[in-house]
């Protein structure tokens, strides 16, 4: 048998080989999650081009290819293309259900909604990876407070036309940013805004860090505008108890506030107790404490 002969016979084998290894050992494609309320899914990356399906928030899918800004994904009912920065890699996935965990546990410091559509991050800081991006008005808890260095050019983040810009007097080169806890069911804490709808969320919770000014908190009246009459703004609030009223039992609160911009060294400076006062048929300070520098939680 001639040389070449066996050469053939040899290419042969390995070709077979190599069938019978791929169909034992299939491809396995690295799996991702989708980082946004909704994803579409487009049967091209032309133009030209169809949608074949909707992927929500969570959704594991396998990555099949890349192409541009792109990516070919195939999910549980559906396979399509996607942009690619509304996926999560899994170890960043896995982080989020960690910080989940670990925000369930922590005490609720305040109640509010977003002013305006918010990215959230999984670290406080715009160049932590963005988990998520809120609407206007969605109801969220918020958990606890961060500085981070704010950047020195404009980058990528949540903004609208009623956003607050600090004053010259609020620029310190550092940003505040609220821990906030986004749940399906959140009915303490709707919009405080006259008229104002909230936006429809995901079906799941969402946590992480957004920048404080575009969250806006829904103090309970008339505590909010006593603390503001004072040249402070809230920062958080518990329920001590209620007292029983003629009109109805009257929740009494202890209230922590400061004063001045972003940045601030401590969460809160100054302490109130709000008690109801039946007689006059108003609140009243019972007890106050300012020069403080307070760390959340409150209680």
């Amino acid at each position: 048998m001639s040389h070449r002969r066996w050469l053939l016979i040899f290419i042969l084998v390995a070709l077979i080989a190599g069938v019978w290894w791929a169909r034992r050992n299939p491809k396995r494609y690295p799996n991702a999650y989708i980082a946004d309320q909704s994803a579409t899914l487009w049967s091209a990356t032309a133009q030209v081009r169809r949608q074949v399906g909707t992927l929500g928030y969570g959704e594991r899918v396998s990555i099949l290819g890349r192409a541009g800004e792109l990516t070919e994904v195939r999910s549980a009912g559906a396979q399509g293309w996607v942009d690619s920065r509304l996926l999560m890699a899994p170890a960043l996935w896995s982080r989020v259900s960690q910080v989940l965990s670990d925000a369930r546990k922590m005490p609720v410091q305040a109640k509010g909604h977003t002013r305006t559509i918010s990215n959230v991050h999984i670290e406080p800081g715009r160049d932590s990876p963005r988990l998520f991006q809120f609407g206007r008005n969605v109801p969220v808890s918020i958990l606890g407070r961060k500085v981070a260095a704010a950047p020195s050019s404009g980058t990528e983040e949540g903004h609208g036309a009623d956003e607050r810009a600090p004053s010259a007097e609020e620029k310190s080169g550092l940003e505040d940013w609220l821990l906030v806890l986004y749940s399906p069911a959140n009915p303490g804490s709707s919009p405080a805004a006259a008229g104002a709808q909230p936006d429809a969320g995901p079906s799941i919770p969402i946590v992480g860090w957004v920048l404080s000014r575009f969250v806006e908190l829904n103090a309970p009246r008339p505590i909010g505008d006593y603390i503001g009459a004072a040249g402070r703004r809230v920062v958080a609030w518990a329920e001590l108890d209620t007292v029983a009223d003629p009109r109805g039992a009257k929740p009494q609160y202890v209230v922590a506030a400061t004063r001045g911009g972003e940045g601030q060294p401590c969460d809160f400076t100054s302490i109130r107790v709000y008690t109801w006062g039946a007689r006059r048929m108003q609140y009243e300070t019972s007890f106050a404490q300012n020069n403080l520098c307070g760390r959340l939680p409150v209680l």
